[in-house]
C-alpha cells in the first residue's frame, strides 16, 4: 500500500511537470556533490529529530508514540523492503513537492508562495497529529530551501530517502534509541 502511494505521488509530479511545462532542476553538475550534500543534511536533521524524540517534552512524548505506532504498523518489514520504501518515499514525494508542485506554484506566484503552499500539502498529507503537521511543515520548509538554494532535486530526494532510511532503522531495528518503550 505505501508503494503504490508513493507511485500515485511520482506519476501526478511527473504528469504535473509535464503538462505545466515548469523547469525541474534534477541536479548540479556533481552528482556526487549532490548526494553527499543530501546525506549530510539527513546525518544532521536526524541527530535533531532523534534529540528531540529523545527529549522529556510533550513534544517528544508525541513524537515518541507516533513511531510507536508506525513501528506496529511496519513490524514486518524487512530490511530490504525498509531500502526500497525510504528510497521510494525520497524520489517520489519530492518529485511531487518539490519538483512540480512548488516550481509550478513559484512561477504562478513567488517563490516564498511555492515553498510554503508546497510544504503545507507535504504536511496535510502527512498528518498524524498537530505536532507532527507543524515538525513535517518544517521539514517541508527545509526540504524546500534546500532545492531552491541548491537547484538540485537529487540532493534532495536523496537527503529525504536516507532520513527516512535512518528513522526506520532505528525505529524498527533499534526502538531502544528513541525510547519507544517509554511511548504508550
Amino acid at each position: 500500500m505505501i508503494l503504490l502511494l508513493e507511485l500515485v505521488a511520482l506519476v501526478v509530479g511527473l504528469v504535473g511537470v509535464f503538462v505545466s511545462g515548469v523547469q525541474v532542476y534534477w541536479r548540479r553538475e556533481s552528482v556526487y556533490g549532490d548526494t553527499l550534500t543530501g546525506l549530510i543534511f539527513a546525518t544532521l536533521s536526524f541527530l535533531l529529530v532523534l534529540w528531540l524524540i529523545r527529549s522529556n517534552s510533550h513534544i517528544g512524548g508525541v513524537l515518541r508514540r507516533h513511531c510507536a505506532d508506525l513501528r506496529h504498523f511496519m513490524a514486518a518489514c524487512s530490511a530490504v523492503q525498509i531500502v526500497v520504501i525510504s528510497l521510494a518515499a525520497g524520489i517520489c514525494e519530492e518529485v511531487l513537492f518539490r519538483g512540480f508542485l512548488q516550481s509550478w506554484l513559484s512561477h504562478l506566484s513567488s517563490p516564498a508562495a511555492g515553498l510554503l503552499v508546497a510544504s503545507l500539502v507535504f504536511a496535510l498529507l502527512h498528518y498524524a497529529s498537530f505536532i507532527y503537521f507543524a515538525a513535517t511543515f518544517l521539514v517541508g520548509i527545509a526540504f524546500g530551501v534546500c532545492y531552491r538554494m541548491t537547484e538540485s532535486l537529487l540532493c534532495v530526494a536523496v537527503w529525504h530517502a536516507a532520513y527516512d532510511l535512518f528513522v526506520l532503522t532505528v525505529m524498527l531495528r533499534f526502538p531502544h534509541l528513541l525510547r519507544l518503550a517509554e511511548a504508550r
